[in-house]
């Protein structure tokens, strides 16, 4: 899994691999944070596949409540509708906060434009 973001703008490539292995356990890694004028910075990340959950994503920060540029750990959680979105069109993307953006695509399955 690789992970960048401009500001709230993020973008996660994953295998097919690792998306069949999103169902069963979560993928965890490294989210390459950049925030103009500083420079890039590295935050833990992990994205949480539950079924349960109702709305396509949501994003929590630990802390709670701060500027990814504060957080010690980002966690995204998608439902079963944003994992199908993935593994039907090979990329999908959806807001949370104010202006923020999750895009997650599959290598290979897509063409970034």
């Amino acid at each position: 899994m690789k992970a960048t973001s401009a500001r709230l703008e993020v973008f996660v490539k994953l295998s097919s691999e690792e998306l069949i292995r999103l169902k069963k356990a979560s993928l965890t890694g490294e989210l390459k944070f950049y925030d103009d004028p500083s420079p890039p910075r590295f935050i833990p990340m992990e994205i949480i596949y539950d079924s349960e959950q109702r709305g396509l994503l949501k994003v929590n920060s630990i802390p709670d409540k701060v500027y990814f540029s504060k957080a010690k750990r980002i966690i995204f959680r998608i439902n079963n509708e944003y994992y199908n979105f993935v593994n039907n069109n090979g990329i999908f993307s959806d807001r949370f906060f104010t202006g923020g953006k999750l895009t997650m695509a599959i290598e290979g399955r897509y063409t970034p434009y």
